[in-house]
């Protein structure tokens, strides 16, 4: 217990100690308070008066700094306001960049497929495809294949079906029925045009080709076509078609019946309902002012056949135009009908007295119309002026200048040969004689006064014309396997070449065949390369291995050609065709 009270003793002066001391540090703690709270009122007070200074003095510096950050703020925001531009506008770009991308992309994809048909019909462009490869010589069963080839090389995919050679067959008439329909509006829009017509032959069939030539629009898209100001000549194929023969009327009767096919085809077409207007078969003649045809005899006829057609046409026109215009009283045409007799229908319908009594009464009232329009006419036209009448029959020829030509070179040449006899006495020497083998050995095997030997000379020939067809036989022989042919070629090219620098194709004239201008031709190539073509044939000669001797028309040739007076022949054709022909 003693223990106890000791221990409490003990802890109560500890507790009472330590209390003590707890005060004593507060105490001193308030009291370091109070001193440092009086020091930093001081400080405070003194504060102000101590920043003022400082203050003042950086003011300057800091107005310049904030000037500057102030600027350099500025040219940051003004480039990035520039710079979001470029971001806007490039967005814009790739924006365009991409429609554009897709578009062309569309359009590639478009371009890449081709499609012949359209709901199951060829469309324009194929059909215009096809006329332009048959115009450039592909046939008719080949279209589809070259179609097909060429897309393939230009990576092009076709859908559809191609054409078959009998579609290939109906798109070509159609084209030319685009073309009578085109041919039709051109003349009846023009104010007149010229028509010109020749006929050849081939196997022996007869073909006539026509073509017309007239003012016509430029068909331009910019153009104003009513402008006839803006047209221009052109000349426009119309046909070519098999004849029985090229006599006047055949020629003649052919033309009627291209007028009247294109007539008839333009007033059943679509373009003559819009324009609410048909074509007259006699349209054609009534426009056509000229005609240019050969220089011959069937030509000649055929024009003048043709004149009085149109003739014919302009009395039936004034006939008519005089009834439906009531210039023409009643009674005179009533007098007039009753004067018209079986005979004037006949001959009206070239028909005979058998055909005008079968012909129904409305082809017979029709016939009667026809004699009395062209009675009435008649009356009219012999009222005209004879400046009138040819004014409206104007109808002009134009010859082939081609027949004329070789007309004076053939008669020509004749009186040239006539010379030598006719100026024999004054002793002017005639060219080398030509004679063929036969003649040849007969003139130097007989007798000169003996009659075979004169009768050999007589049927020989000599001169210009005779050495062109003996060169003409060995270089270019019509028959493909006679003759030097592609030899002569080859040597003549590259001796042009070599002596004067002259790399053109070299083929002799074609004297073999009538060719307009082909002797005075040929005389010049002659006179021009003498020396090469004698060269030709004596390098030919030379190289026989059986022979080594030149034949009977390489001898004349040679013989002709070392002839002075034949070379003048050749001269004054060679002038005459380079001047005149």
């Amino acid at each position: 217990m003693n223990t106890t009270l000791s221990l409490k003793r003990k802890a109560e002066t500890s507790y009472s100690e330590e209390r003590t001391r707890a005060r004593k540090r507060i105490r001193r703690l308030e009291r370091d308070r109070d001193t440092k709270a009086q020091t930093n009122a001081a400080a405070a007070a003194l504060f102000p008066s101590t920043l003022q200074q400082p203050m003042h003095a950086s003011t300057p510096t800091r107005t310049t700094h904030t000037t500057a950050l102030t600027i350099t703020l500025r040219r940051k925001q003004d480039l990035l306001n520039a710079t979001w531009k470029q971001l806007y506008a490039s967005e814009k770009r790739e924006k365009r960049a991409q429609l554009s991308y897709t578009t062309t992309r569309r359009a590639y994809d478009e371009l890449r497929v081709w499609k012949p048909t359209e709901s199951g019909e060829f469309t324009n462009v194929s059909r215009e495809l096809v006329r332009n490869l048959s115009y450039t010589g592909c046939a008719a069963g080949k279209v589809a294949f070259a179609i097909s080839s060429c897309a393939k090389a230009f990576g092009i995919e076709i859908r559809g079906r191609l054409m078959s050679a009998r579609t290939v067959g109906r798109v070509i008439d159609e084209g030319g029925k685009y073309g009578e329909l085109q041919i039709a509006r051109e003349i009846m829009e023009s104010e007149g045009f010229c028509e010109s017509s020749d006929g050849t032959t081939h196997y022996g069939l007869t073909i006539e080709g026509r073509h017309v030539t007239l003012r016509v629009p430029s068909y331009a898209p910019d153009a104003d076509d009513s402008d006839k100001s803006t047209w221009t000549t052109q000349t426009r194929f119309v046909e070519v078609v098999h004849a029985l023969d090229h006599t006047a009327q055949h020629q003649f009767n052919g033309t009627v019946e291209m007028a009247t096919q294109i007539a008839d085809t333009y007033s059943r077409s679509p373009l003559a309902a819009r324009e609410r207007r048909t074509m007259d078969k006699n349209h054609y003649w009534r426009k056509k002012l000229a005609e240019s045809k050969d220089h011959a005899a069937d030509g000649k006829k055929a024009f003048r056949i043709s004149a009085e057609h149109k003739k014919d046409i302009v009395i039936h026109d004034l006939g008519r135009v005089a009834m439906d215009e009531a210039d023409v009283s009643t009674s005179h045409i009533l007098t007039t009908m009753l004067s018209i007799t079986d005979e004037d229908l006949a001959a009206e319908g070239k028909l005979t007295a058998a055909q005008l009594s079968s012909l129904s009464t409305e082809a017979r009232s029709l016939l009667v119309e026809d004699v009395l329009e062209r009675k009435i006419g008649e009356d009219r036209f012999d009222a005209l002026t004879p400046a009138e009448q040819s004014n409206k029959c104007t109808h002009f020829f134009g010859g082939c200048c081609c027949h004329k030509d070789l007309n004076v070179v053939e008669y020509g040449y004749k009186s040239v040969q006539r010379t030598y006899s006719e100026l024999d006495n004054v002793h002017v020497p005639p060219p080398v004689l030509l004679a063929n083998k036969a003649n040849a050995a007969t003139i130097t095997e007989g007798s000169k006064d003996s009659a075979a030997v004169q009768n050999a000379i007589d049927s020989s020939t000599s001169g210009g014309i005779k050495l062109l067809q003996l060169i003409g036989s060995l270089l270019r022989h019509k028959d493909g396997e006679r003759g030097y042919q592609d030899k002569a070629t080859i040597f003549i090219r590259q001796r042009k070449f070599e002596l004067y620098g002259l790399d053109e194709p070299s083929k002799f004239p074609d004297v073999s065949n009538t060719r307009y201008g082909c002797y005075t031709y040929a005389a010049a190539e002659i006179i021009c390369f003498h020396g090469i073509i004698q060269e030709l044939v004596t390098e030919v000669i030379n190289a026989k291995t059986k022979s080594g001797q030149e034949n009977h028309v390489e001898k004349n040739v040679l013989k002709g050609l070392n002839c002075a007076v034949t070379m003048t022949e050749l001269v004054a054709l060679a002038l005459y065709g380079v001047s005149v022909s």
